[in-house]
């Protein structure tokens, strides 16, 4: 609500202790010309860079400039495949290399069947971001509406914690080991 553009977009906000607004960087340089959410922040581990997953097909990172808000595409890789209603919603969680490395990512994407159902799935890319494997669609509680929000390793390194909402009321938080989430994905030819 803070975008002076006035419709949805996406800002860098910096609050302070007690959660009080204390700088606004509002986001711009692509896709300007539409509404903007779903957009998948991180840190770069090799650049120390602010990045975001901007969508999926193509597969889009920007780079974001947390000074001036400027974006611009760091990374665009054409999948070949109807991912467009793909949204982010966590990680992207990088894969010991002994695991085959690359990085694994959660995103979310709407099904009608009668009522609107959100299904997920994880990703799987290599370190060039060329999409390599994807698991089927899941839901973690059978819920209609659950929006994964975060994903990490834990400190051993052999789960994969995920934080996600059930029904815009509810906040779960999974922890799934990550040998489970490697063997659900198959390769994309």
């Amino acid at each position: 609500e803070h975008h002076p553009a006035g419709s949805h977009r996406i800002s860098l906000l910096t609050v302070d202790g007690s959660g009080c607004l204390v700088r606004h960087v509002p986001l711009a340089g692509h896709g300007d010309d539409r509404p903007q959410k779903n957009w998948l922040p991180f840190v770069d581990a090799a650049s120390g860079e602010l990045r975001a997953v901007y969508g999926y097909e193509p597969l889009e990172v920007l780079r974001i400039d947390p000074e001036t808000g400027r974006c611009a595409v760091a990374v665009s890789r054409p999948t070949g495949r109807n991912l467009e209603a793909f949204r982010g919603s966590a990680g992207p969680v990088q894969i010991p290399a002994e695991l085959g490395g690359g990085r694994l990512l959660l995103v979310h994407h709407v099904a009608h069947h009668g009522r609107r159902v959100y299904l997920q799935r994880f990703l799987r890319v290599d370190e060039e971001w060329n999409l390599r494997e994807a698991s089927r669609p899941f839901t973690f509680m059978k819920s209609e509406i659950e929006f994964p929000a975060g994903a990490c390793l834990s400190h051993s390194g052999d789960e994969l914690l995920v934080t996600f909402g059930v029904e815009d009321r509810e906040a779960w938080l999974c922890r799934v080991p990550l040998a489970t989430v490697l063997a659900l994905l198959r390769p994309l030819p």
